[in-house]
């Protein structure tokens, strides 16, 4: 099925509104589209919306935007959020672009009413219209076996940006007070001069996405062999919310691991920067340690390893090939396994698959 074109009078835009309000992940796969746009509009204001702080703090030193505004419309609740909106509609903007994947009816409702002239998103291939894709101007079909990244690119191709030379990473801007927060760390664990490997064992709650998460039992089996066989310390990150888990997964390895806390979001790049491997589930934290292009083992396992995999750096991904894999597309449903196996493409994912990965990539890199 064929789109519909766009016509954009590029001699109109001289300002851009992005609308990044999904994850920090997504907001990270987003920043090779925000350097294109940039490329494409040297002299146009780009102001970019997001609701989660975290993704605030990941753009706000990014030199190819001008401004980023945090709204955050859950906790502001609808009125509050109407006016917001509506204030961005009186700044008239004439064209609004959103980060894939956009497929929630809050999302395209925000777009519609903020009422650009030009709203480019995509068809998507799970409850568009009961999304409300059909508010806006769908100008490219979702692939299910395209990468996010690509995603983003192809629609801006498709509304008649230069794409080429595509980015070959993501962006984060780290500070020399990140790289302080970091080495602060080192000093108090006495890690300086030390090999170290990062684990994040958690990820995203919302919608159920915590049923994703490898087993903590087996971080624990897999750190104990990478620190008492080849000599790594093993770092455990998290965010605040995951506390419980890295206690868990650093009190699982033999000797035990050391839990990262007290540090900033770009801290913790900084400090993630530092580590010669990084082993994650899905979660903005896998795509952050491409953001600093760590060699990265990533575990995969309802969820496509096509769309979702690390970009930019040097990775493996780890999974079950089964039949049934991956069952989960971007919709608004929350997650649920499709063969009522209760998750079986994660939990036969062994810890000898994982380390075989750890080893590949370690070996690569020394």
């Amino acid at each position: 099925m064929n789109m519909k074109k766009l016509q954009i009078d590029r001699s109109k835009i001289d300002k851009i509104l992005l609308l990044a309000l999904p994850g920090i992940g997504d907001t990270l796969l987003f920043t090779p589209a925000i350097e294109v746009i940039r490329r494409n509009f040297p002299e146009s204001k780009i102001t970019v919306v997001v609701m989660i702080k975290g993704s605030f703090t990941v753009l706000d030193a990014n030199p190819d935007i001008d401004e980023v505004i945090y709204w955050n419309f859950v906790k502001e609740g609808i009125w509050r959020s109407l006016k917001f909106v509506l204030q961005l509609r009186r700044k008239k903007f004439p064209i609004t672009i959103v980060a894939y994947p956009a497929n929630r009816i809050e999302y395209n409702m925000i777009n519609f009413m903020i009422g650009s002239r030009w709203r480019p998103t995509h068809k998507y291939n799970h409850l568009d219209f009961r999304c409300g894709g059909f508010l806006n101007h769908q100008v490219i079909r979702e692939d299910d076996n395209r990468h996010n990244v690509l995603e983003n690119l192809l629609l801006l191709r498709d509304i008649g940006l230069q794409i080429e030379p595509v980015p070959e990473r993501l962006s984060v801007y780290l500070a020399d007070s990140d790289y302080e927060c970091a080495d602060s760390f080192l000093k108090k664990h006495g890690l300086f001069n030390k090999s170290l490997i990062g684990f994040h064992p958690g990820c995203s709650e919302l919608k159920s996405h915590y049923k994703r998460r490898w087993e903590a039992f087996k971080y624990g089996e897999l750190g104990t062999v990478l620190k008492q066989k080849h000599g790594y310390e093993i770092l455990v990150f998290g965010g605040p919310d995951e506390a419980e888990l890295k206690e868990e997964v650093a009190s699982l390895i033999k000797p035990c691991g050391i839990v990262v806390e007290g540090t900033t979001m770009l801290g913790t790049a900084a400090l993630m920067k530092k580590c010669r491997l990084f082993v994650t589930n899905i979660s903005s934290l896998m795509h952050m340690a491409s953001a600093v292009q760590i060699p990265t083992v990533a575990i995969f396992g309802p969820t496509s390893h096509i769309y979702e995999a690390p970009y930019g750096t040097r990775f493996i991904i780890a999974r079950t090939d089964l039949p049934c894999s991956p069952c989960f597309y971007y919709s608004p449903r929350h997650l649920k396994c499709g063969t009522n196996r209760d998750f079986e493409c994660l939990k036969k994912l062994t810890v000898e698959q994982v380390y075989k990965a750890c080893l590949e990539l370690l070996n690569e890199s020394s």
